[in-house]
């Protein structure tokens, strides 16, 4: 996902990735036309809000995630689904005191 930093470098022509329905898998390149001081204006009325980095909210109350391509958003994807894979193997592990420590060393960062 880009940070507000990144969409603030972004030049009139670069494209950007949008990534619309988690359940069809749809998702779009977009355009950037015109950068203003609090929006990101693209093809097809998409909107970048600069205060949030996501998109405008549309019809539905829905704001959507921003990333450079499509490529990003798959390694994104895959990172979330990885971590989502080891907390839930973490969750349903019965560990012992000493296997909770040295996972708590891990996260701590030691």
């Amino acid at each position: 996902m880009l940070s507000i930093d990144e969409l603030k470098q972004l030049e009139v022509g670069d494209t950007v990735f949008i990534f619309t329905n988690s359940k069809r898998g749809f998702g779009w390149n977009h355009t950037v036309e015109k950068i203003g001081r609090k929006y990101i204006y693209l093809d097809q009325q998409e909107i970048i809000d600069l205060t949030t980095g996501k998109t405008k909210k549309d019809y539905r109350g829905i704001s959507l995630n921003v990333w450079k391509d499509e490529a990003a958003y798959q390694e994104d994807l895959r990172k979330h689904r990885y971590i989502r894979k080891i907390k839930s193997a973490v969750e349903e592990t019965k560990l012992s005191y000493d296997q909770a420590l040295k996972i708590d060393v891990v996260l701590r960062g030691e």
